[in-house]
């Protein structure tokens, strides 16, 4: 009976998470690095089948991040740990496994790919696996690295692996350089893969920055779901003495961040990894800008509201940007008051000011 006979009990894995499983399962390794699609079943599953195995899977969301390593504990796991960092984890790997969907950014595919490569002992292996169509973009991914490929194919799924046998002699560089102009300033920074809106300005974030005319005496911003820090950035550019606190759940994003901030020396600033809506800052902040992304029935948002709620101060001011007003017409009154909605080339920016 094959090893890997008792996944098909447990709860369902993405296809091209099993794929991989029915490969990976027969090939034993000290140290696993995995990615997940789904909710980390392959890295779980893997761990499972080899306990005398360290496993680390690897992602750049928090939220999902948190959610694996509750599994892994209630599941009493203990040789799976779960890494949410911009990189890879420091130190080496013997098998690196990378399940694709073909839904994702293809820059942080080949950014993570190289990455998952290059922290390969020699005679490692890295595998890939993608959807029953994506052979040739798997081939051309792994032919720079090795082109003694071998292929697995199943019903919904391909899996390639390849054996490193040399280092890289240079690694690709995928940051990329954004300029943008507010109140007549030109502002660079820097973003990567996997970061909200790489290589550009959000066409949200360009609203809120259109629409926002800071008083004097809003010296405390948060930016609730910072990215790459170009809002809270650019406030904190128009006068000395600005305080910015940004507010991430990518740790990419958190880092791009720091760095932009950093690299612009705009007054001061704090950067949090968080994806939880119950955090509690030292004191109240002015001003509140949020852009929150446009899914999951709008459970993000409502986290972005009861975060920006707990932490503005009563009379501050807090602005949200969506491409669809109504859940905010219908909910926004929850927690703040003076609701109005302000239509801004496609989009809406709705301002109010926090609840006494």
């Amino acid at each position: 009976m094959s090893r890997t006979s008792n996944v098909n009990s447990r709860p369902p894995i993405p296809p091209t998470e099993w794929a991989m499983l029915q490969v990976a399962a027969e090939i034993p390794a000290t140290t696993v690095w995995t990615t997940t699609i789904g909710r980390g079943q392959l890295a779980r599953e893997y761990a499972r089948l080899h306990t005398e195995s360290k496993v680390i899977c690897h992602s750049l969301d928090l939220y999902k991040a948190d959610s694996i390593a509750i599994e892994a504990q209630n599941e009493e796991i203990a040789n799976l740990e779960v890494s949410c960092q911009p990189d890879w984890p420091a130190g080496k790997c013997q098998m690196a496994l990378l399940p694709f969907d073909g839904s994702g950014e293809e820059s942080l595919a080949c950014d993570l790919i190289q990455g998952a490569y290059a922290g390969l002992d020699i005679g490692g292996k890295l595998l890939i696996s993608g959807e029953q169509h994506s052979e040739a973009w798997i081939r051309k991914q792994l032919r720079p690295l090795n082109k003694s490929i071998k292929l697995v194919e199943f019903k919904k799924a391909v899996v390639a692996s390849i054996e490193k046998t040399t280092e890289l002699k240079s690694l690709k560089n995928f940051w990329a350089d954004v300029v943008f102009r507010d109140q007549g300033r030109l502002i660079k920074i820097q973003t990567r893969p996997g970061v909200f809106a790489h290589r550009k300005l959000d066409v949200g974030a360009r609203q809120l920055l259109n629409h926002i005319e800071l008083n004097d005496d809003e010296r405390r911003i948060l930016d609730i779901g910072c990215g790459s820090g170009a809002v809270g950035l650019g406030l904190s550019l128009r006068a000395p003495g600005r305080h910015v606190v940004a507010i991430d759940s990518n740790p990419r994003g958190v880092d791009c961040t720091s760095r932009n901030f950093s690299a612009n020396q705009a007054g001061t600033w704090e950067v949090i990894l968080n994806h939880r809506g119950d955090l509690k800052l030292s004191e109240p902040v002015d001003l509140v800008v949020a852009n929150p992304p446009y899914f999951s029935n709008f459970r993000i948002a409502e986290i972005f509201c009861e975060l920006a709620a707990k932490n503005v101060r009563a009379d501050g001011r807090v602005f949200f940007v969506a491409k669809n007003v109504d859940w905010y017409r219908e909910n926004f009154s929850r927690w703040f008051s003076n609701v109005e909605y302000e239509p801004a080339s496609g989009y809406w920016v709705v301002s109010a000011t926090g609840q006494s």
